[in-house]
């Protein structure tokens, strides 16, 4: 069994990001088949992360997310860390990620565009449409 359900509890604590019941539920599944790597603190799950291989060399983060009552402590990036570290570890040259286009001028995506560029992600390409024409979407990328 995968690690879905236990996710979802995270998931629900930021409907800024995961507010559509739809997604969660493909999330879940997603979670399910790909690796995924959590972080407790005391016995409650707080954060995770899902990796989806599409090239035994290129990774996409598939979703990152961090309970709401611990945004802005540091989460995030020790998660994100420990992604980079994995997929050096297993060969991986490339990461990806996709994301809300700034151009959507969304206060919360905003934030999450500003952490993958700290990170050391470089946009790649922004799309009208891959998620529906009312949600722009950029690819970021970074070599690993």
């Amino acid at each position: 069994m995968g690690l879905g359900k236990e996710c979802e509890s995270v998931l629900r604590t930021v409907p800024e990001w995961f507010g559509r019941e739809d997604s969660i539920q493909h999330y879940i599944e997603d979670i399910n088949k790909m690796e995924t790597s959590t972080a407790w603190h005391n016995d409650q799950l707080i954060g995770f992360y899902a990796v989806n291989f599409h090239f035994p060399k290129v990774a996409e983060l598939h979703v990152l997310a961090v309970r709401k009552e611990y945004h802005r402590a540091g989460i995030g990036g020790e998660l994100y860390k420990r992604v980079e570290d994995e997929l050096k570890e297993k060969g991986a040259k490339f990461i990806q990620v996709k994301t809300l286009s700034p151009r959507a001028k969304n206060v919360d995506y905003q934030k999450t565009y500003e952490f993958y560029m700290k990170h050391g992600f470089t946009p790649l390409e922004d799309f009208d449409e891959l998620w529906g024409e009312d949600t722009p979407s950029i690819q970021l990328i970074k070599g690993i």
